[in-house]
């Protein structure tokens, strides 16, 4: 009985020595940083929706995809209003890469403080790359409409059309 249990155990021993390793799934990540303004839209008691300048944002974005289907992937962002109001928000995007200077995303966007406000956002980024390998400058329309919240200025939503501009690396 020992010589079947010998065969068993050389056979699987080389069959394990020539199998090529499966490849597993890899995370590929990216970070950006940026800074943005536009304009903001809102009704503030006359019924009707006035445009002005919108608030200064920096933006810390970070972003992940699988690399079987590198085409898609979720992007997390933080930012802080500088001026000419103090404020914190976040963002959720759904991420879509069109092609290799162009990401289309969409998600839900909020002010968490001091007051709230919550909705939907939609834009692109078009990149610019510095060099063959590193970073890439990169310039991102966008547009909000925020129906939610405690700091609608009246029954009507805010809206953002803002721009931006930064920096991305992949990590």
């Amino acid at each position: 009985m020992t010589r079947p249990r010998t065969v068993g155990i050389a056979t699987l021993a080389v069959v394990s020595a020539l199998a090529i390793p499966a490849r597993a799934q890899q995370l590929l990540l990216g970070g950006a940083v940026s800074a943005s303004s536009g304009l903001e839209g809102g009704d503030a008691g006359a019924g009707e929706t006035q445009f002005r300048r919108a608030r200064t944002r920096l933006s810390l974005q970070l972003d992940g995809r699988i690399d079987e289907d590198p085409r898609e992937g979720l992007g997390v962002v933080v930012y802080a209003d500088v001026e000419p109001h103090a404020g914190v928000g976040a963002e959720l995007r759904y991420l879509r890469w069109l092609g290799p200077r162009t990401v289309a995303f969409v998600g839900v966007t909020s002010v968490i403080a001091p007051r709230t406000l919550f909705g939907g956002e939609l834009g692109a980024q078009l990149r610019f790359p510095v060099g063959k390998q590193g970073p890439v400058l990169f310039v991102e329309p966008s547009f909000a409409a925020l129906p939610l919240g405690t700091d609608l200025p009246g029954d009507r939503p805010v809206i953002w059309a803002l721009l931006g501009v930064g920096i991305h690396v992949d990590l």
